[in-house]
């Protein structure tokens, strides 16, 4: 899953998105709301629990 900042069109991209959302919700002390647009918030929480920003993200350089 990319970074985004926006909803992805493509049914199967949607899915992927929100199945990561719901996956960084099962840890301790994270959560993101599961809508499909892996941005700023989701990188945030995927960083925490992963040690890197989502690929695509300009922060993690």
């Amino acid at each position: 899953m990319r970074y985004t900042t926006e909803k992805p069109t493509d049914p199967a991209e949607l899915k992927r998105a929100e199945a990561l959302q719901q996956w960084l919700n099962t840890f301790s002390g994270e959560f993101v709301k599961v809508g499909g647009e892996a941005g700023k918030r989701t990188s945030d929480a995927y960083k925490k629990v992963t040690g890197h920003y989502l690929p695509g993200d300009r922060r993690d350089t």
